[in-house]
């Protein structure tokens, strides 16, 4: 069981279908949005179905990002565009997007990567805004086509302040949050999980869509003991991750392991867990197997992480969304691959604190000795091999 205080996650409950001709969401002027030359952060989750004309994601007042059809993206910003016009955004792909001002300074986030930077604009002049999110009705056009989810909207607090990995885990009312929209899939559709509880109009009636980038939390519920909340098994998870052992040499082919067959190897068994350490001992079990690990890593900091595997022979290691789907070789975090002997290489990733990063580490041995070591460390944390309270994973999956 994993207890949470403070602030809990919401079940990432699918997407918004925005059909790109009638259909938004609208939220009346409130102060909520009224940033003053303050920090904030706006995100989001977002699926185009299709790049034809300007697609406006959100709308305040003026202050707004939208899409082209050459997948470029533009902030606009009381007559000034500051805009990204290289293809950042494709038809058929989920893209994060994080709108960001920090110390006055505004970056546009894509997939974790800047963008766009500006100094001195944003968000500064109107006491109470509107907000519309798939639709612009101050340029009057522009209805967003494709699939949206997790749109937050964080007042005086810049949540990202550097390149990230963007999180797959739903999003949560973290302090200052003023609008965080939990896609329920009925009745209103849509709903306001900030403590502001914004009543949110679905104009045009957007539909539902179970596609999600995120990970869907199943199970948990609320624990009500002596007058307190405590919200238990939100996340079903277990200490460890699931390591899972195969007869032949993956030869770098990362899908070597959807098809092979577990199997028991030398000292491995076919499956087990790992809590302290992950790793395989210099055993020499034999000379052609290949074993993965499939869980999360929990960042006790937010902070940039550094990655180490020590392997003979070839290891990979990928934190965040390529971890669960698209992984290969060249979007590895750690690309310690090839036959070698025992050697090192390191990647980093931005993680925040507190967050549920997907992480999968894959390890081939083929001839002479064998050995994997799994480190990793931060500017404030030294180098470790110890995972205690820092790995987990689904027990109903063994995996993610």
């Amino acid at each position: 069981m994993i207890s949470i205080t403070g602030s809990s996650s919401i079940n990432s409950g699918g997407s918004i279908s925005f059909n790109g001709s009638s259909q938004y969401l609208a939220i009346a002027s409130n102060a909520a949005f009224s940033f003053g030359t303050s920090d904030f952060t706006i995100e989001t989750w977002i699926y185009p179905n299709s790049l034809s004309g300007r697609l406006w994601f959100f709308d305040s007042n003026s202050d707004n990002v939208d899409l082209n059809g050459n997948g470029g993206i533009f902030y606009y910003n009381a007559g000034l565009y500051s805009s990204a016009t290289n293809t950042v955004i494709s038809v058929g792909t989920w893209h994060h997007i994080a709108l960001v001002r920090a110390s006055g300074t505004v970056t546009l986030y894509v997939n974790g990567s800047s963008v766009m930077s500006q100094a001195g604009i944003g968000f500064n002049s109107v006491s109470n805004r509107a907000m519309e999110i798939a639709y612009s009705s101050s340029q009057g056009n522009g209805y967003f086509n494709g699939l949206m989810t997790n749109f937050r909207v964080v007042k005086g607090t810049a949540v990202y302040t550097s390149a990230f990995t963007p999180s797959t885990i739903p999003l949560t009312a973290i302090t200052n949050t003023q609008l965080l929209l939990n896609v329920t899939g009925s009745g209103t559709l849509v709903t306001d999980s900030s403590t502001n509880n914004l009543t949110v109009t679905n104009t045009g009636s957007a539909t539902y869509s179970s596609t999600t980038p995120l990970v869907n939390f199943a199970g948990g519920g609320i624990k009500i003991t002596g007058g307190l909340k405590i919200v238990e098994d939100v996340i079903p998870y277990v200490a460890g991750l699931f390591k899972t052992t195969y007869a032949g040499y993956f030869a770098d082919v990362p899908s070597f392991f959807a098809t092979a067959t577990p199997t028991t190897y030398g000292t491995n068994p076919s499956t087990s867990v790992q809590t302290t350490a992950i790793s395989e001992a210099n055993s020499d079990d034999g000379s052609s197997f290949s074993i993965q690990w499939l869980g999360y890593f929990l960042p006790a900091t937010t902070e940039t992480y550094t990655f180490f595997t020590s392997s003979d022979d070839a290891s990979y290691v990928w934190v965040g969304s390529n971890a669960l789907s698209g992984f290969t070789t060249a979007n590895a975090t750690v690309n310690n691959g090839g036959l070698h002997g025992n050697q090192e290489r390191s990647g980093t990733a931005s993680l925040t604190s507190g967050v549920y990063y997907p992480i999968r580490i894959q390890f081939g041995e083929q001839n002479g000795g064998d050995v994997m070591t799994f480190n990793y460390s931060t500017p404030n944390i030294t180098k470790t091999t110890n995972v205690t309270g820092r790995v987990f994973y689904n027990p109903a999956t063994n995996g993610f």
